[in-house]
Protein backbone atom coordinates (compact mmCIF):
# COMPACT_ATOMS: atom_id res chain seq x y z
CA UNK A 1 0.00 0.00 0.00
CA UNK A 2 0.95 3.45 -1.04
CA UNK A 3 0.62 6.62 1.26
CA UNK A 4 1.10 9.92 -0.07
CA UNK A 5 1.98 12.63 1.97
CA UNK A 6 0.98 16.27 1.36
CA UNK A 7 2.82 19.08 2.74
CA UNK A 8 0.76 22.42 2.92
CA UNK A 9 3.03 25.13 2.72
CA UNK A 10 2.05 28.55 4.49
CA UNK A 11 4.32 31.76 2.98
CA UNK A 12 4.46 33.98 5.43
CA UNK A 13 3.60 37.45 4.42
CA UNK A 14 6.68 39.76 4.04
CA UNK A 15 7.84 41.19 7.44
CA UNK A 16 6.74 44.95 8.11
CA UNK A 17 9.66 46.27 10.34
CA UNK A 18 9.80 49.51 12.51
CA UNK A 19 12.72 52.20 11.99
CA UNK A 20 13.51 55.06 13.75
CA UNK A 21 13.87 58.33 11.86
CA UNK A 22 16.28 61.32 12.29
CA UNK A 23 13.12 63.19 12.70
CA UNK A 24 11.39 63.03 16.24
CA UNK A 25 8.45 63.67 14.51
CA UNK A 26 7.84 60.69 11.98
CA UNK A 27 8.55 56.63 12.08
CA UNK A 28 9.05 54.64 8.94
CA UNK A 29 8.58 51.22 8.06
CA UNK A 30 10.34 49.17 5.37
CA UNK A 31 8.70 45.79 4.05
CA UNK A 32 9.06 44.27 0.97
CA UNK A 33 5.70 44.22 0.81
CA UNK A 34 5.97 47.91 -0.21
CA UNK A 35 8.42 47.38 -2.54
CA UNK A 36 6.63 49.44 -5.88
CA UNK A 37 8.53 47.67 -8.65
CA UNK A 38 11.54 49.47 -11.22
CA UNK A 39 11.95 53.06 -10.12
CA UNK A 40 15.17 53.41 -12.04
CA UNK A 41 13.67 56.43 -14.53
CA UNK A 42 14.94 59.17 -11.95
CA UNK A 43 11.44 60.72 -11.45
CA UNK A 44 10.15 60.83 -7.89
CA UNK A 45 9.93 57.63 -6.02
CA UNK A 46 7.21 58.62 -3.33
CA UNK A 47 3.86 59.74 -2.85
CA UNK A 48 2.69 61.73 -0.17
CA UNK A 49 -0.92 61.77 1.42
CA UNK A 50 -2.61 63.91 3.99
CA UNK A 51 -5.65 64.09 5.78
CA UNK A 52 -7.37 65.69 2.89
CA UNK A 53 -6.07 64.31 -0.39
CA UNK A 54 -9.01 63.59 -2.54
CA UNK A 55 -7.52 60.01 -3.48
CA UNK A 56 -5.23 57.46 -1.69
CA UNK A 57 -4.59 54.17 -1.70
CA UNK A 58 -6.17 51.84 1.62
CA UNK A 59 -2.76 51.95 3.64
CA UNK A 60 -2.57 55.80 3.60
CA UNK A 61 -5.83 56.21 4.27
CA UNK A 62 -6.18 53.82 7.48
CA UNK A 63 -3.02 55.01 8.99
CA UNK A 64 -4.56 58.92 8.10
CA UNK A 65 -7.06 58.04 10.60
CA UNK A 66 -5.06 57.52 13.70
CA UNK A 67 -5.21 60.32 15.59
CA UNK A 68 -1.96 62.54 15.10
CA UNK A 69 -1.46 61.30 12.09
CA UNK A 70 -0.46 64.28 9.63
CA UNK A 71 1.11 62.59 6.54
CA UNK A 72 1.77 59.72 5.10
CA UNK A 73 4.80 58.68 2.26
CA UNK A 74 4.92 55.49 0.01
CA UNK A 75 8.33 55.30 -0.85
CA UNK A 76 10.09 52.20 -2.39
CA UNK A 77 10.31 49.80 0.06
CA UNK A 78 9.24 52.06 2.91
CA UNK A 79 6.57 53.76 4.06
CA UNK A 80 6.86 56.82 6.99
CA UNK A 81 4.43 58.33 9.15
CA UNK A 82 4.70 61.72 9.94
CA UNK A 83 2.72 63.28 12.95
CA UNK A 84 1.33 66.66 13.31
CA UNK A 85 3.90 69.50 14.46
CA UNK A 86 0.82 70.29 17.27
CA UNK A 87 1.07 67.30 19.13
CA UNK A 88 4.52 68.77 20.84
CA UNK A 89 5.48 65.22 22.98
CA UNK A 90 8.95 65.29 21.54
CA UNK A 91 8.60 61.80 20.60
CA UNK A 92 6.18 60.61 16.82
CA UNK A 93 3.89 58.35 18.49
CA UNK A 94 2.57 56.21 21.72
CA UNK A 95 2.88 52.67 22.31
CA UNK A 96 -0.60 52.64 21.31
CA UNK A 97 -0.81 54.18 18.15
CA UNK A 98 3.07 52.41 16.78
CA UNK A 99 1.09 48.94 17.54
CA UNK A 100 -1.97 50.07 15.57
CA UNK A 101 0.22 51.16 12.84
CA UNK A 102 1.72 47.45 13.00
CA UNK A 103 -1.59 46.14 12.84
CA UNK A 104 -2.58 48.21 9.52
CA UNK A 105 0.93 47.30 7.97
CA UNK A 106 1.05 43.55 8.57
CA UNK A 107 -2.18 43.29 6.75
CA UNK A 108 -1.55 45.51 4.26
CA UNK A 109 1.95 43.37 4.07
CA UNK A 110 -0.77 40.33 3.96
CA UNK A 111 -2.95 41.46 0.47
CA UNK A 112 -0.95 44.17 -0.70
CA UNK A 113 -3.39 44.31 -4.12
CA UNK A 114 -5.58 45.32 -2.07
CA UNK A 115 -4.09 48.13 0.35
CA UNK A 116 -1.94 49.76 -2.48
CA UNK A 117 -4.41 50.00 -5.42
CA UNK A 118 -4.28 53.41 -6.61
CA UNK A 119 -0.81 53.99 -5.54
CA UNK A 120 1.17 55.72 -8.10
CA UNK A 121 4.62 57.36 -7.52
CA UNK A 122 5.03 61.05 -9.10
CA UNK A 123 7.25 61.26 -12.10
CA UNK A 124 8.91 64.12 -11.41
CA UNK A 125 10.53 66.02 -14.40
CA UNK A 126 13.77 68.33 -14.20
CA UNK A 127 12.68 72.09 -14.40
CA UNK A 128 12.46 73.31 -18.49
CA UNK A 129 16.29 75.07 -17.91
CA UNK A 130 17.93 71.04 -16.25
CA UNK A 131 19.50 70.92 -20.28
CA UNK A 132 22.69 72.31 -18.72
CA UNK A 133 25.49 69.71 -18.01
CA UNK A 134 26.27 71.14 -14.31
CA UNK A 135 22.21 70.09 -13.73
CA UNK A 136 22.34 66.98 -15.25
CA UNK A 137 25.34 66.04 -13.07
CA UNK A 138 23.76 67.50 -9.68
CA UNK A 139 20.56 65.07 -10.76
CA UNK A 140 22.61 62.23 -11.56
CA UNK A 141 24.81 63.01 -7.72
CA UNK A 142 20.91 63.07 -6.61
CA UNK A 143 20.00 59.77 -8.17
CA UNK A 144 22.61 57.60 -7.47
CA UNK A 145 24.25 58.88 -3.72
CA UNK A 146 21.78 61.57 -2.07
CA UNK A 147 17.89 59.79 -2.83
CA UNK A 148 19.41 56.21 -1.40
CA UNK A 149 20.55 57.42 1.42
CA UNK A 150 17.12 60.01 2.31
CA UNK A 151 15.18 56.75 1.36
CA UNK A 152 16.96 55.02 4.31
CA UNK A 153 15.49 57.47 6.90
CA UNK A 154 12.50 57.30 5.18
CA UNK A 155 12.47 60.54 2.65
CA UNK A 156 13.18 61.50 -0.82
CA UNK A 157 14.01 64.64 -2.32
CA UNK A 158 12.73 66.42 -5.45
CA UNK A 159 15.29 68.22 -7.44
CA UNK A 160 13.98 72.04 -8.09
CA UNK A 161 16.89 73.69 -9.90
CA UNK A 162 20.19 75.02 -9.67
CA UNK A 163 21.71 78.98 -9.78
CA UNK A 164 24.41 79.19 -11.46
CA UNK A 165 24.92 82.44 -9.85
CA UNK A 166 24.97 81.96 -6.39
CA UNK A 167 25.83 77.87 -6.82
CA UNK A 168 22.88 77.31 -4.74
CA UNK A 169 20.88 74.36 -5.33
CA UNK A 170 17.57 73.73 -4.64
CA UNK A 171 15.47 70.71 -3.50
CA UNK A 172 12.11 69.78 -1.88
CA UNK A 173 12.25 67.38 0.52
CA UNK A 174 9.29 65.02 1.20
CA UNK A 175 8.43 62.32 4.48
CA UNK A 176 10.72 62.08 7.41
CA UNK A 177 13.30 64.78 6.35
CA UNK A 178 10.75 67.58 5.55
CA UNK A 179 10.51 70.48 7.76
Amino acid sequence: MRRSLLLLCRIAPPRVVLESTPNPLAVMYTSEAFKKGDTSNGGRRSATYMRDSNTCPRVARELLEVEGVDKVMLGDGFLSIVASRRSGKGIAFDDARLATFQSILDRAAVDPDDFFDGLEFEEASLPSNAGSQVEQRIQTLLDERIRPVIAQDGGDCEFIGFDPQTGTVTLTLHGSCEG
